[in-house]
């Protein structure tokens, strides 16, 4: 990531192993109707609890793929950019020599899959404009942005020297 951001920028989504929520969600309700199968295995409702776990894990599944594909942070030289949407999109752009505070936090579960949270304010607001979840290494996205920022600010310096 320590690489030189280009004017397409770099773009970060969520990671696969953000998900483990997910995953343990689908896991435990498999165990759980497996062990029911096991201990009433000709209970007459059985199918319809299978049925009923593929609507859960069909809905668990497009919950997944839309947080994954349809989140993009893009970060170049001049502007950070987030985007979310499938058909409809929706873009936030902050030019990065406004760019007042960068702030990362992460839980415990975060911390052990080295994701977290990324909140993004301006200098022309009070709050936050820009908040991603689950981004893979968050610190290293910070310090990219961060340093897009110092450069646009130097830039910035040298055009009014001029």
């Amino acid at each position: 990531m320590g690489a030189k951001v280009g004017s397409n920028g770099q773009k970060f989504r969520s990671p696969w192993r953000s998900f483990y929520f997910h995953i343990l969600a689908v896991a435990a309700l498999f165990v759980i109707i497996v062990i029911q199968q096991i201990k009433w295995p000709f209970v007459g409702y059985q199918k319809w609890i299978w049925y009923a776990f593929l609507i859960f894990f069909a809905v668990v599944s497009i919950d997944v793929l839309r947080k994954r594909f349809c989140t993009v942070l893009i970060v170049k030289d001049e502007e950070i950019a987030f985007e979310t949407g499938f058909i409809g999109r929706h873009s936030t752009e902050i030019g990065t020599a406004d760019i007042k505070t960068v702030d990362v936090r992460q839980s415990i579960g975060q911390r052990i899959l080295n994701v977290g949270d990324i909140k993004i304010a301006s200098a022309g607001t009070s709050g936050y404009e820009i908040e991603v979840q689950n981004m893979p290494s968050p610190y290293d996205i910070r310090d990219e942005i961060q340093n897009a920022g110092r450069n646009a600010k130097r830039s910035q310096n040298a055009d009014f020297k001029k």
